[in-house]
């Protein structure tokens, strides 16, 4: 069962600028976040609202976080 592992838009974009700089931001990321928003639709049959924010503005979801939310919704 596959989860999505997400962000808010501006943290996640923050986030890629700190690393990558401008031009590549806009290069890249931001027209990653159009092609993912022109499939949200297929994105959303696919990962049936399994969503997990792991990036926050506080920093990463530890990993034993994100376990925990994943083995709690496991049938």
């Amino acid at each position: 069962m596959p989860w999505w592992f997400a962000a808010e838009y501006g943290v996640a974009r923050a986030r890629y600028l700190a690393l990558y700089g401008q031009q590549a931001t806009e290069a890249s990321f931001d027209l990653q976040i159009q092609r993912l928003e022109q499939a949200k639709a297929e994105l959303d049959a696919i990962y049936n609202n399994r969503t997990i924010e792991t990036l926050t503005a506080g920093g990463y979801k530890p990993v034993e976080e994100i376990y925990e939310v994943i083995a709690a919704n496991v049938a």
